[in-house]
C-alpha cells in the first residue's frame, strides 16, 4: 500500500493537507470527516486505514483551521468551511482517477458528511457513525412515535440480504 502526504486546495484557496492511502488495487475511495476538532491522526486517521486494509484508497485530511491546514482562525469550528473541504477532498480524489467515492462522518462529522453528499452528486455513498446532527432531536420529536418508527422500518429494511443497500446513488 502507498502512503503519502497530499495537499490540496478547497474553491476559496484554503490550503488542506491529508494522508492518502492507496491500495495498489484500489478502485474506490473514500474521505472522511470526523468529531469536532479531530485531526487526521486521531478518529478518522483509524477509520482510513481500517478500509484502505479493506481495498479502498482513503483520505483523512485536516480540515480548514485544524492540524496541518490552513485558515486563519485556528481551533475554530466552521461547519460551512467543513463542508466545502469536503467537496474539496472528493475533487481531489476524483482528480487522481475515482470514479466511486465515498463520505464518512464521525460524531459531528456525520452531519457535515449528510449535507456534503446531499449537495454533491459526485458521492457515490455515505456512512454516518454515531452521528451527531445539530438541531434533530427537536425536529424529530414533534413528529410522535409513528413517524420514529417509520424511520426504524425503513433502515431495517434499506439493505438486500447479502448487505448491499437497497437504494444506491449512480
Amino acid at each position: 500500500m502507498n502512503t503519502e502526504r497530499v495537499e490540496f486546495r478547497a474553491e476559496d484557496g484554503t490550503s488542506l493537507v491529508g494522508i492518502l492511502r492507496r491500495p495498489a488495487a484500489a478502485t474506490r475511495a473514500v474521505t472522511f470527516t470526523g468529531p469536532f476538532t479531530g485531526v487526521k491522526e486521531q478518529v478518522v486517521g483509524t477509520y482510513a486505514e481500517a478500509l484502505a486494509r479493506a481495498g479502498f484508497a482513503t483520505l483523512a485530511f485536516d480540515h480548514r483551521n485544524y492540524g496541518e491546514s490552513g485558515g486563519a482562525i485556528r481551533r475554530h469550528e466552521d461547519a460551512a468551511g467543513k463542508v466545502t473541504d469536503l467537496r474539496a477532498a472528493v475533487g481531489h480524489l476524483g482528480a487522481l482517477g475515482f470514479g466511486r467515492i465515498g463520505l464518512t462522518g464521525v460524531c459531528l462529522g456525520g452531519g457535515y458528511a449528510l449535507k456534503a453528499a446531499a449537495q454533491d452528486p459526485r458521492v457515490a455513498a455515505l456512512a454516518c457513525v454515531a452521528g451527531a446532527y445539530p438541531g434533530a432531536p427537536g425536529s424529530f420529536a414533534h413528529r410522535g412515535g409513528d413517524y420514529r418508527e417509520a424511520l426504524r422500518d425503513i433502515w431495517d429494511h434499506a439493505w438486500t440480504e447479502d448487505g448491499q443497500p437497497v437504494y444506491e446513488r449512480r
